[in-house]
């Protein structure tokens, strides 16, 4: 009943009798509509990057946007957009998939409307120009000889394709068309991961490195793959914990998962070698964070709540958030559903949530001023100003602006931190901030109240 093509399940009991004659009871029956076997569909997103040049499509964010829209036909193939992009044979099937792609640039087409001055069918028309130009490019690349990458290395492949070509973009097209004709031959997500990751250690040439990164930020895309790395999870939290144990470098493997590979992502995540699929795992960790799953198999909101606790204490440092300004929101939002409240009002009740629960005062500056986003909607930023302009009101004794610390020292030290936070923040200037990094500037908000923190006290 699993397969697509399964129209449905009769059980039939047969009997016998002495004069040969038989007789059918039918003991089970379950039917159901048979599926395609090509009908893959599109998944929704609600946002994607304005692409302008055709160079965008193949950046980043825009395969990104690529690998969730195609999720179901993707991670049939096992296949990556950066693999698609590159390689005529592969494009040109996903193109031929019935109305796949065109309902995709519908979509992709109003998204970008809303945000830009543009209509829709004008934007429609770009992107299929755009698609039109990718599908060429690959096409007439196609039938070029490159240099292989088999029994040789990405760095080599850069050397040679860097000798015969002169001009840069087309030296970095033509290496990724090289490379991606030995990654598709490459069986599965877990065969590009077990080529890929010691590549990405054993490359001496940084855009080698850059490339195998683009390639493993489009695989953690696939949902599969997550599984056969962290393992399999008791539950959603579980698998966040895991994610961030690995994006630290402290994965443990389990049974399930692949020692090897784990072990050596551990290394390249902690040394910051894999920075785009840092960024990939951050993505879904802010999506499973404002996802309506549940955090624990509990029923109970008590529970999800004691271990959504639990996350915003590994996530919200001395030095920052993890993830920063995108794990920000994440949390934000899980607190909104976690105590049903929404709109306006119900973000700020989310907000002064998650910050009440932070220990220090250095730590609740840091995750209100993670929250603005300069490029926001007015709306949303007025909402977060007015949580950064009110909340210092609160700090009217320096035991609550450092309540845990021990000596007095150690309190100064940390409103010194908070004012240096605020002084490096992207607050507009109507803030009454002054950027003096040699010496601590006052904060001083726009209403009546004054918190002023003196500078002669901090040094002394």
């Amino acid at each position: 009943m699993s397969l697509k093509t399964t129209r449905g399940v009769r059980i039939l009991k047969e009997t016998h009798f002495a004069s040969d004659t038989r007789r059918a009871t039918e003991v089970f029956c379950e039917m159901k509509q048979a599926e395609k076997e090509d009908e893959y569909g599109i998944t929704p997103v609600d946002e994607s990057p304005l692409c302008e040049k055709v160079a965008d499509y193949y950046q980043t964010a825009a395969r990104t946007t690529m690998a969730r829209l195609f999720t179901r036909y993707l991670d049939k193939i096992e296949m990556t957009p950066f693999e698609l992009l590159h390689c005529h044979k592969n494009l040109k099937r996903l193109l031929n998939v019935d109305a796949m792609v065109p309902t995709a640039v519908d979509k992709i087409a109003s998204l970008h409307a809303r945000v830009s001055t543009e209509d829709a069918r004008k934007r429609k028309d770009i992107i299929y120009q755009a698609v039109d130009r990718i599908a060429q490019r690959a096409r007439e690349v196609d039938s070029k000889e490159l240099p292989e990458l088999k029994g040789s290395t990405l760095d080599e492949l850069l050397r040679r394709i860097d000798a015969r070509h002169t001009d840069a973009e087309e030296r970095s097209y033509l290496t990724n068309v090289a490379f991606v004709r030995a990654t598709i031959n490459w069986t599965g997500w877990l065969g590009k991961l077990a080529e890929l990751v010691p590549m990405a250690k054993s490359q001496k040439d940084e855009r080698a490195r850059a490339m195998v990164d683009e390639m493993l930020a489009d695989i953690f895309m696939a949902k599969t793959i997550i599984k056969d790395v962290i393992g399999v999870s008791k539950h959603l939290g579980d698998a966040i914990m895991r994610i961030l144990d690995l994006l630290e470098g402290k994965r443990q493997p389990t049974k399930l998962a692949v020692d090897e590979l784990v072990q050596l992502l551990n290394q390249l995540f902690a040394t910051d070698m894999l920075p785009r699929s840092k960024r990939v795992l951050f993505d879904w960790l802010e999506r499973d964070l404002a996802d309506a799953g549940r955090l624990t198999n509990s029923e109970a909101v008590a529970d999800d709540k004691e271990f959504f606790d639990t996350i915003v204490a590994r996530l919200v440092t001395d030095r920052g958030i993890i993830g920063g300004r995108a794990l920000a929101v994440g949390l934000t939002d899980r607190w909104a559903r976690l105590t049903n409240v929404g709109g306006a009002m119900g973000r700020k009740r989310a907000m002064e949530g998650v910050r009440d629960k932070l220990v220090s005062g250095k730590r609740k500056f840091i995750y209100l001023l993670a929250m603005y986003d300069p490029k926001a909607d007015a709306a949303t930023n007025a909402l977060i100003e007015n949580q950064v302009r009110d909340f210092p009101g609160q700090l009217n004794a320096i035991q609550k602006i450092a309540p845990e610390a021990r000596t007095e020292k150690t309190r100064l030290q940390e409103v010194a931190a908070i004012q240096q936070l605020v002084l490096d923040s992207e607050l507009p200037t109507r803030f009454g901030i002054r950027h003096r990094p040699s010496s601590i500037a006052s904060y001083r908000n726009t209403s009546s109240h004054k918190a002023s923190l003196s500078a002669s006290t901090i040094r002394s």
